[in-house]
C-alpha cells in the first residue's frame, strides 16, 4: 500500500480529496498516529497526528515525536519535500551549496507566506534566522498542505 500525502476529507461533501500521477485503485482507511510525548491538549497535537498520518514525518526514538527539538534546515526540507511528494535527493552533497544566493528572494517568499497565512510568527515575531521546532515545522507543513488541498 502506499500512503497518498496530500489528501484531505472534506466533512461537507463527504468525499476525500487528492491528486495524483497515475490512474490506480484506491482505498480510504485512516492512519491514526499517536506520539507518547504529544498531548491531545497541546497546540500542536492535530497537526503533528496529521503530517505524521501522511508519513511525512516518522517521529523520533521511543514513539515520540520531540516538539520542542530543533530541526536543521537539511531536515525541514526532507520533510517539505515528503508534503509535495517529492523524493529527496540520495546524494545529499548535491544540495543547499547554494545557501548564499537564498538572500535576494528570501524576502518576497517570506512576505508571501505571512499574507497568505501560512507563517503567522510567534509573540509578533517571525524570527527567520532562528532555528525551528518540531512542532513548529508540523504547523507549517499543516498550512501549507491545506492551503493547497482548498484550492481543489
Amino acid at each position: 500500500l502506499e500512503i497518498v500525502s496530500n489528501c484531505i476529507y472534506d466533512p461537507e461533501t463527504g468525499m476525500v480529496i487528492f491528486t495524483t500521477k497515475h490512474f490506480s485503485l484506491y482505498g480510504v482507511g485512516y492512519n491514526k498516529i499517536t506520539f507518547n510525548d504529544v498531548a491531545e491538549s497541546t497546540w500542536y497535537s492535530k497537526v503533528v497526528t496529521f503530517i505524521a498520518a501522511r508519513e511525512i514525518t516518522k517521529g523520533t526514538r521511543g514513539g515520540n515525536f520531540s516538539p520542542e527539538a530543533k530541526l536543521t534546515r537539511g531536515q525541514f526540507m526532507v520533510m517539505l519535500m515528503k508534503a509535495y511528494g517529492i523524493v529527496p535527493d540520495e546524494d545529499a552533497k548535491d544540495n543547499f551549496e547554494d545557501a548564499d544566493s537564498i538572500a535576494p528572494w528570501a524576502n518576497e517568499a517570506m512576505q508571501h507566506l505571512v499574507e497568505t497565512g501560512i507563517i503567522r510568527g510567534n509573540g509578533g515575531r517571525l524570527n527567520p534566522t532562528g532555528i525551528v521546532t518540531r512542532g513548529e515545522m508540523a504547523q507549517v507543513l499543516y498550512n501549507l498542505l491545506g492551503s493547497l488541498i482548498q484550492k481543489y
